[in-house]
């Protein structure tokens, strides 16, 4: 009787997919909602809160300071976000600190569903976005506390998926100027890594397409245009409030500079032999899914599924060597597979 019941629910929401999703976020904003306030700030949230609260209170929007002293080590719209917040609220407390990263979770599975829904459906699509909202890494680590990685993983895999998506139907010109968009907004979230995630993942594409002389087409050139004013109306406001024209840059460099060691070749070992073990652990559960189909064969790949993986490959020496843990990967590894 009870197996019967459960046929005819799962039946009635089938049709009902809205429902589906209605559901799923009744559930999900409590859980993430509750409580959120309740830990005292950890990692990095204690500077994210005083920068931002040092800019809401010395209107320096430019000018980002910690204790006073010039502070370059992220781009400023990150903070520009929280002291929107604590400006609209009227509050500046931890809960209001890490609502950003809710409202990052929640845009960025809505994304993964409409991106991936003209490929896998509508109903698998959104399995596949809740898989990955429910990944260890996520669920126990990201989705509660005031950092800048969701934001910046959601954009970074928008741009992967861009190139791939556009590529596919040959629109260079908005490929490019869509994708350096999306590289601009993600260094005024984190810097640097913005930039070379961009530059190996059009190398990835055009090099396994064969199609290396787009990157010397006026396409490209467009795109990189676009980028550069977006970023230098950015970088002519603080000309006037420090000595360098480039703060974030020299920052970002002189921070890479000091994590990459004089001989590469232990954290290279360290990355074939330690990241594909605790990946295990950040994509759980929907690796055990994803296992469990692959051995009944059930599992079939998709167009893009070369591009996933051999993205993936070239990005994991370079984030392990500058000490990016938080990949936006997690999504691809889910992302291109269907089960049938």
């Amino acid at each position: 009787m009870v197996e019967s019941l459960a046929r005819r629910v799962i039946a009635a929401l089938s049709q009902r997919p809205w429902l589906v999703a209605a559901l799923t976020l009744a559930l999900a904003l409590p859980a993430l909602l509750l409580h959120l306030g309740w830990q005292p700030l950890l990692v990095d949230e204690p500077i994210r809160a005083l920068v931002a609260l040092e800019m809401h209170y010395s209107g320096h929007f430019f000018a980002p300071t910690l204790q006073g002293l010039p502070y370059y080590n992220k781009p400023p719209l990150f903070n520009w976000l929280l002291v929107a917040l604590f400006r609209l609220t009227g509050r500046q407390d931890e809960f209001i600190l890490r609502l950003p990263t809710i409202a990052a979770l929640l845009l960025y599975t809505t994304a993964l569903w409409r991106v991936l829904r003209p490929q896998l459906g509508s109903r698998l699509a959104f399995t596949v976005a809740l898989a990955f909202a429910t990944t260890g890494r996520v669920l126990f680590y990201d989705s509660f506390l005031g950092l800048i990685d969701l934001w910046h993983a959601g954009l970074t895999w928008l741009g992967f998926m861009a190139v791939w998506y556009l590529g596919q139907r040959q629109q260079w010109t908005r490929l490019f100027v869509l994708t350096y968009t999306l590289t601009a907004v993600g260094f005024l979230l984190k810097g640097l890594p913005s930039v070379v995630f961009q530059g190996l993942a059009l190398l990835v594409y055009f090099l396994d397409t064969r199609q290396w002389r787009r990157l010397f087409s006026w396409q490209h050139v467009l795109g990189v245009g676009v980028m550069l004013s977006i970023l230098g109306r950015i970088f002519s406001s603080t000309a006037g409030t420090t000595r360098s024209k480039w703060p974030w840059l020299r920052s970002g460099r002189s921070r890479a500079s000091a994590r990459w060691p004089l001989s590469p070749w232990p954290i290279l070992f360290n990355t074939c032999c330690y990241f594909p073990s605790i990946s295990s652990s950040i994509f759980c559960p929907g690796r055990c899914w994803y296992c469990a189909c692959w051995c009944r064969g059930r599992a079939v790949s998709l167009p893009g599924s070369r591009f996933c993986a051999t993205t993936r490959c070239c990005f994991w020496p370079f984030c392990r060597c500058i000490g990016c843990r938080r990949l936006p990967f997690r999504a691809i590894s889910l992302c291109w597979c269907r089960w049938a």
